[in-house]
């Protein structure tokens, strides 16, 4: 019974160490390694013998004394009863060793995956520390390529730092200031010499700049600026230019079809001679731009909002175009075509529309106070257009237009209060 004892005070302990902190037994560092490589094997051969102990051997311990006073069947029955019980406790504790050996391998599993995630995310740091110590090296050798001799080595350069605009948001704004930059340097405006076509290198930083421009005039970036610069000729088609500042620029010649430039300042711009179809220029700054010319292409564009102010559009082609609520103030419209065009709530207040061909143009709402329509051309479909303006006051008409039927219908578009409800709202 002693030696049964001393087995299960062994069993005890090795549970008890295996569910709670080995630390605490003084034991040897290869005996803990050895322990923990076999708990598993000890702690079931404990539980075998802790098994045969109740099922066995300690019913028989248990009705030795009663031998002779009871009957066999009686023993038997006592024993039988004694194996139940036992057979219960240990089914009870095996579940409870069970649950606990499930929870320490969880517990172990929970500790392993929050080392290798620990792991993981020092290495994710040091690849990261890495990975930004190579941009900076790529960005600074892109930068020394910038200012080389060599068309095709300032060409790596350029590329270079679209790729790592790419890769870093955080050096994408800059890399777009840096670029802008370089136009501005290398394409700039020389006095009292001819302007040549862009070259390569402004072509490409030009084609980056329309590619990568995807922020909006009030998001976090500002505007970035080509102000002054030499860009005749440039191919910018369907390029996202937004909010982009250009004014004084020379865009002659320049492919700017279906570009995206709405809210850019194109004050003072050179754009004669330029494909400006279906361009996208709503709410754009256009005061005194120079789109003068019949090569200068406007067919469809998109000027609603636009500040056209005395800008010189003499001759040019506005077939279709857009200039919804658009500030033609004083603007020089002679002889431009603007058939289809539509103009509703149009400022076109001392505007220059001589010899201008308003074929089926839109006027509902428009403005024409002291505008200048001699030699327009005017049907009567036209005519009609013009009832429906909001202010014809001191507007002027060749002599051989008969306006007397607008006026004896729509007096009030001629009387001088109707220029100063124009701007009562």
């Amino acid at each position: 019974m002693g030696r049964y004892l001393k087995f299960g005070l062994k069993s005890i302990l090795y549970i008890e160490t295996y569910f709670f902190d080995m630390s605490k037994l003084n034991i040897s560092d290869w005996a803990e390694s050895f322990y923990n490589k076999y708990v598993g094997f000890f702690v079931l051969l404990d539980l075998l013998m802790f098994f045969i102990i109740i099922i066995y051997i300690y019913p028989e311990i248990e009705v030795a004394s009663l031998q002779g006073t009871v009957s066999d069947i009686e023993l038997i029955d006592m024993k039988n009863k004694i194996r139940a019980t036992g057979a219960q406790i240990a089914g009870g504790i095996a579940v409870v060793l069970g649950l606990l050996i499930t929870h320490k391998r969880m517990k172990f599993a929970e500790d392993s995956l929050q080392v290798t995630h620990n792991r993981m995310n020092i290495a994710e740091e040091e690849l990261q520390i890495a990975r930004e110590g190579q941009i900076t090296e790529r960005f600074t050798r892109a930068i020394d390529q910038l200012g080389n001799s060599k068309a095709e080595i300032r060409l790596g350069g350029i590329y270079a730092l679209e790729r790592i605009s790419k890769e870093s948001n955080k050096d994408y704004w800059p890399i777009m200031e840096i670029l802008a930059s370089y136009v501005r340097l290398n394409s700039p405006l020389l006095n009292y010499q001819p302007l040549e076509k862009v070259g390569t290198d402004i072509q490409t930083v030009c084609t980056i700049l329309g590619n990568r421009l995807h922020h909006e005039s009030d998001s976090e970036y500002g505007s970035l600026d080509l102000r002054n610069t030499n860009l005749k000729g440039v191919y910018l088609e369907r390029y996202n230019l937004k909010g982009v500042n250009l004014a004084g620029a020379h865009l002659e010649e320049a492919n700017l079809w279906g570009a995206h430039l709405e809210g850019a300042n194109l004050c003072d711009a050179h754009l004669e001679g330029a494909n400006l179809h279906d361009v996208h220029l709503e709410d754009a700054d256009l005061r005194d731009a120079h789109l003068k010319g019949k090569e200068t292409s406007l067919w469809g564009a998109h000027l609603e909002n636009a500040k056209l102010i005395k800008a010189d559009l003499e001759e040019a082609d506005l077939k279709g175009a857009h200039l919804k609520g658009a500030y033609l103030i004083g603007a020089h419209l002679e002889g431009a075509c603007l058939i289809g065009a539509h103009l509703e709530g149009a400022y076109l207040i001392g505007a220059h529309l001589e010899r201008a061909d308003l074929f089926k143009v839109h006027l509902e709402g428009a403005d024409l106070t002291d505008a200048n329509l001699e030699g327009a051309i005017l049907s009567s479909l036209e005519k009609e257009q013009l009832s429906k303006a909001k202010t014809l006051c001191g507007a002027k008409f060749s002599e051989d237009v008969d306006i007397s039927d607008i006026i004896k219908a729509h007096p009030h578009l001629f009387e001088s209060n109707a220029f100063a409800n124009t701007f009562s709202h």
